[in-house]
């Protein structure tokens, strides 16, 4: 099978720790089909970076080598409601590109503003990836 991770070293950090390590071909590697759970074994959001890690801890690398995370968000309000509020640091300015997924790692709201419509999201755990230049950030959110 040509995407199969199979066989390749997944680069665990070591030492007992079993999260992946930036390099780890097993970042966002792993199949979304009947993945339920909404926290991995660490009690982090188990969709980071757009599609489900392999194994049993969600890493908040994405897999393309351009791609850096920077640091997290702060989103608020939080549970969510009808909107959502993206608190960027202030070097994170300019134009901005954002991408909410759901639980199971499926893209469900575009947008490029920092004041997020939700109101048609269904409610439970999502997280979110922020695109400000070079620079990327990432956030996690209930919505009720």
């Amino acid at each position: 099978m040509p995407g199969d991770k199979q066989g390749l070293d997944p680069l665990f950090m070591g030492g007992g720790d079993y999260h992946l390590t930036t390099n780890s071909p097993c970042v966002d590697a792993g199949n979304p089909d009947g993945v339920t759970a909404t926290e991995d074994l660490s009690g982090d959001p188990r969709v980071q970076g757009g599609r489900v890690d392999m194994g049993a801890f969600e890493s908040p690398f994405v897999s393309s080598t351009k791609e850096k995370l920077v640091e997290e968000v702060v989103v608020s309000p939080n549970p969510a409601g009808s909107f959502l509020n993206i608190q960027l640091p202030e070097t994170g300015t300019g134009m901005l590109d954002v991408q909410v997924f759901d639980a199971q790692g499926r893209l469900v709201l575009l947008a490029n503003e920092q004041v997020l419509d939700v109101q048609e999201l269904a409610a439970g755990m999502y997280s979110l990836k922020v695109v400000v230049g070079e620079r990327i950030y990432a956030g996690k959110f209930v919505k009720q």
